[in-house]
């Protein structure tokens, strides 16, 4: 869904991303971005002023056009904003998730809120907590956080309920589960984001001691 308004003299764009959607376009210095499912990314038309600024809320990956003199901003719902004048990073910012995360795969970021800033290098992860309003920097393997783009959900040691969670939003499901234990159980793997969600689901009750019910797309988890 794509929607336009008016700031001052500036004129912007909505996207907005359903469950199970997602949305990759061009801006007008050129930058590339991808907007994932259950998203929105708000941007001008044209980029005048002094900064290329940005709003996300949900998760994107930039990468963005360099220009020294007109740094790229990207601005969350909760504050928070990075700073970038060329480089390749994600930012997960979903309104109901307790942190925001930046991951950066390529080039230079500062990344901010209020008085705290941290400045990422390649392979780092800053993760900002939005109930304690701190920060807490992470060396990762950037594409674990960037590859929903090119079409694959990874994740290493990620417990069922966060898994869970991003397939929600991934195949517009909904999940509950039978047991608090089994929230907790962790997982490692990597999922095709086109496959079937039920094969995917399947696969990790196969290796665990979880039960899973299916009801057309509603999915009930509990213990074997």
């Amino acid at each position: 869904k794509t929607n336009r308004t008016e700031d001052s003299c500036e004129i912007f764009n909505i996207i907005n991303t359903p469950k199970g959607g997602e949305y990759k376009l061009i801006l007008a210095d050129g930058t590339r971005v991808w907007v994932n499912s259950e998203s929105e990314l708000r941007y001008p038309v044209r980029f005048t002023g002094k900064n290329r600024m940005v709003y996300v809320k949900g998760e994107a990956y930039f990468e963005v056009t360099p220009d020294t003199d007109k740094p790229f901003i990207v601005q969350t719902p909760d504050s928070m904003s990075v700073k970038v004048l060329g480089t390749h990073f994600n930012i997960s910012a979903y309104e109901e998730d307790e942190a925001i995360a930046t991951t950066l795969a390529e080039g230079k970021v500062e990344v901010s809120e209020g008085k705290q800033t941290i400045i990422l290098k390649p392979n780092q992860q800053a993760v900002f907590d939005k109930k304690e309003k701190h920060f807490t920097c992470h060396t990762v393997d950037p594409y674990q956080y960037l590859s929903w783009k090119d079409g694959k959900f990874i994740f290493e040691k990620e417990t069922l309920e966060d898994i869970m969670e991003r397939l929600e939003r991934w195949y517009n499901i909904q999940v509950f589960f039978k047991s608090e234990k089994v929230k907790k159980l962790r997982f490692s793997g990597d999922l095709e984001k086109y496959d079937n969600f039920s094969t995917a689901v399947r696969m990790l009750e196969k290796v665990s001691c979880i039960k899973v019910e299916i009801d057309k797309t509603t999915i009930y988890i509990g213990e074997k």
